[in-house]
């Protein structure tokens, strides 16, 4: 007879609305399709922040922070010990440091061990992360990965865990299908989906479209997300806009729910990606599945996510990248062939099919 499980999960990244946050609530609904309902999910979190529409056997639990015990390696571990949970899943690259429970860690990418480390938080956030890569071999009873390129990267940068690694690919949200999307506009817009952190490399998507200007491009540059806090890691997007001379052509939404972004995806004439280090690259299908044909960098996991369906630029040579977007501007051939090749390519990712992915890993921890 199968046994029921407890599984406590770590949703603090549900508050920081990027891409783990998207991971954790889309696994998460996922997983309650995919497990037994005798099972039962502890949902641990330190801020008052839960997902919503999940069954009865996912139980939230806030737990608050406290002065001078940490709470991932703390507060969190003596609250599962207290639930007797059989397995841990870490959805969002942080984990605790000591084995309260069988862990499963999804590490996204190794960014802050690549040469942009130097722009990764404070000295203690890298601390924590250093500590944390040496013990994920001792602390992961397998690390789930969600690209082959990640997987590639987390082996060679901490080959403790070359073993454990197993890769699933993140899925499409049902707001993002052609179905869900009514009443679409056609704007002139080149459009730019995601935070404004370095790696994006925003400043030469910019320049870039600086140069599409002086060849008379009337599309408007779109930039669809919002800095942190962190000066070092995060673009100070008024000031780059007036560097570029762009601010008069440039517009920032800051907040976009998922219908709105579809709509923006579903109008636009191309969205462009020159990311130069991406786990995975979500954008790329949440605009194939709205019909907008995909300017991509040619780096990291991105030509993994987009397949045939996109066309690639070198994210460090400026002319590149604008004469890729301007292909996709002004050639309304290849407009279609790559929206048709869009809608095919996005079969291949199911969020549904990784919860049962993740599903079966966290029961084979427990047996």
């Amino acid at each position: 007879m199968t046994k029921d499980l407890r599984i406590g999960v770590d949703i603090q990244s549900v508050a920081g609305g990027r891409g783990p946050a998207r991971y954790t609530s889309e696994v998460l609904k996922a997983l309650s399709i995919a497990c037994s309902p005798d099972d039962v999910f502890y949902l641990y979190t330190p801020l008052d922040k839960c997902i919503p529409g999940l069954p009865e056997n996912f139980v939230f639990r806030f737990l608050p922070l406290q002065k001078r015990r940490p709470w991932l390696n703390w507060t969190l571990p003596m609250a599962a010990r207290m639930d007797e949970v059989d397995v841990m899943f870490f959805p969002a690259n942080d984990f605790w440091l000591w084995r309260a429970a069988p862990a499963i860690v999804t590490l996204h990418d190794v960014a802050p061990r690549t040469e942009l480390s130097e722009y990764f938080r404070s000295w203690r956030d890298r601390l924590q992360n250093r500590l944390q890569m040496m013990a994920l071999g001792r602390i992961a009873h397998k690390v789930i990965t969600v690209s082959q390129f990640s997987a590639k990267s987390i082996k060679s940068a901490i080959p403790a865990v070359s073993g454990k690694v197993e890769v699933i690919n993140n899925g499409l949200p049902i707001s993002f299908q052609r179905f869900q999307i009514k009443n679409v506009s056609s704007s002139r817009n080149i459009l730019f989906v995601g935070g404004f952190d370095r790696r994006k490399n925003l400043e030469r998507l910019l320049q870039a479209y600086k140069l599409l200007l002086s060849r008379s491009c009337t599309e408007k540059l779109l930039l669809v997300g919002s800095s942190g806090q962190n000066k070092r890691l995060y673009y100070d997007m008024p000031q780059l806009m007036k560097t570029y001379d762009s601010k008069n052509y440039v517009e920032i939404i800051s907040n976009a729910n998922d219908d709105q972004l579809a709509q923006l995806y579903a109008s636009a004439r191309v969205l462009v990606m020159p990311s130069l280090v991406e786990g995975f690259g979500l954008p790329i299908l949440e605009a194939m599945a709205c019909g907008c044909p995909v300017a991509a960098s040619n780096a990291a996991s991105l030509p993994e996510v987009g397949g045939d369906a996109a066309q690639y630029f070198d994210p460090y040579d400026i002319e590149d990248m604008a004469n890729c977007i301007q292909r996709i501007l002004i050639d309304d051939h290849l407009r279609q062939e790559m929206i048709a090749k869009g809608f095919e390519q996005v079969k291949k990712f199911s969020w549904l099919r990784a919860g049962e992915q993740v599903y079966l890993i966290l029961r084979q921890a427990v047996n």
